[in-house]
């Protein structure tokens, strides 16, 4: 697998998690408040998710596909999504540490982390966003709403943890401050969600961070088609 591809397995997958996640949050929320109509400023998040979801998922599945050599379909809801994420995704990942050779090992692990941690990073900042509209919705049952942040919590934890393996890899030493940068706004996301549901709040900075992180993709792409030039 080219660098590059290792990579956006992990960044296409990982941010995907933040629309099929909302979706089944939001159909918790729902009947409390008479229906999906009575959260449409709500859910705007979602909506505005769906199309990069469903590019993203697109990609994956062609690349899982061949693979896997047999048809795969983009999942079409939560649960389809997390067995793909740990059937196939992460599969794949496993299937890596067969190798012989260790340092091509430790490479496509840092190439695939570095994006899984990124898109962990940029869902959890919008699932913040999310959770906040979710709860000020007049009457929504807020049951739900508090549940799901320590599920969150964890993820923003996980990705701090995720980000700080490949920053220590040669092949991204160009992108170190900027991993290492992304590592820290995952840990803070990781704080507020230890905050309770009540004092939890978005930032005006949030649109800059999810900006950061999609330029720090960016970078890293660029770094990492020059390394599978070199491999080839």
């Amino acid at each position: 697998m080219r660098p590059v591809a290792a990579f956006d397995l992990g960044y296409r997958s990982a941010r995907s998690g933040f629309f099929f996640d909302a979706m089944e949050l939001v159909a918790f929320v729902a009947p409390s408040v008479g229906g999906i109509d009575a959260l449409r400023h709500a859910i705007e998040p979602i909506f505005a998710a769906r199309n990069r979801t469903r590019d993203d998922m697109d990609w994956v599945t062609s690349l899982l596909s061949q693979a896997y050599r047999t048809p795969l379909s983009a999942p079409s809801g939560v649960d389809e999504y997390r067995e793909l994420l740990i059937g196939r995704v992460f599969d794949v990942v496993n299937r890596w540490s067969f190798i012989d050779d260790i340092k091509t090992v430790n490479r496509l692990q840092a190439w695939f982390y570095a994006g899984f941690g990124l898109g962990r990073t940029d869902t959890v900042l919008c699932g913040i966003e999310l959770l906040v509209r979710l709860r000020d919705t007049a009457g929504a049952d807020v049951g739900p709403v508090r549940h799901a942040m320590a599920p969150m919590q964890r993820l923003a934890a996980e990705a701090a943890r995720q980000l700080e393996v490949p920053a220590q890899e040669d092949d991204l030493q160009g992108v170190r401050p900027l991993l290492e940068q992304a590592a820290q706004h995952a840990r803070s996301l990781s704080l507020r969600l230890q905050r309770p549901l009540e004092l939890i709040d978005t930032s005006s900075s949030d649109a800059h961070t999810l900006e950061f992180l999609a330029d720090v993709a960016s970078r890293i792409r660029i770094d990492l088609a020059h390394v599978g030039a070199s491999l080839a």
